[in-house]
């Protein structure tokens, strides 16, 4: 019994295989009609690729179109803008060390906490901005008199003009 169910279950799966087999010659297909409709896909694939390109190409010169190209002259120009602000940087940092040592220097030569305190209390702003701004001469006061009061740097706290 067992043989013929095996014998049986053979012979229908030769039977789906030639079905299956005789289902695709069946089509009247010449040969080089598969080929024509591959060459008709890839001609359909590259115009697309190429759509894609020109889209993308498209995208990218929107984005670009407000941007410039660094000429020499900005070149030269940020690296001087850089040679300043490392300047001013370390003159920051300078400022700040020295007015650290200040401070440390009078609460050393004192000896009480409330004495301590006034000195914490007198360190200002203002002191510390002086150690930063360069010193006045008399010809820059013309200029900042010239200068519009609201680029002053104690433009709010003189109310009085």
């Amino acid at each position: 019994m067992a043989t013929v169910a095996s014998h049986e279950s053979l012979a229908a799966m030769g039977d789906l295989v030639s079905k299956l087999v005789e289902k695709h010659t069946q089509k009247n297909k010449h040969i080089l009609d598969g080929d024509f409709t591959d060459r008709k896909r890839r001609k359909v694939e590259q115009r697309s690729k190429k759509e894609l390109r020109e889209k993308r190409k498209a995208k990218r010169d929107i984005l670009e179109m407000g941007r410039t190209d660094s000429l020499t002259t900005d070149v030269v120009n940020e690296r001087k803008l850089s040679k300043i602000a490392t300047k001013g940087i370390i003159q920051l940092f300078n400022a700040v060390k020295t007015h650290q040592k200040d401070v440390d220097s009078k609460l050393k030569k004192v000896r009480t906490e409330a004495q301590r305190d006034k000195i914490h209390q007198s360190v200002t702003t203002g002191s510390f901005l002086d150690l930063v701004r360069p010193k006045n001469n008399p010809v820059e006061k013309s200029d900042e008199d010239k200068k519009w009061n609201v680029l002053k740097d104690d433009f709010m706290m003189n109310n009085e003009k």
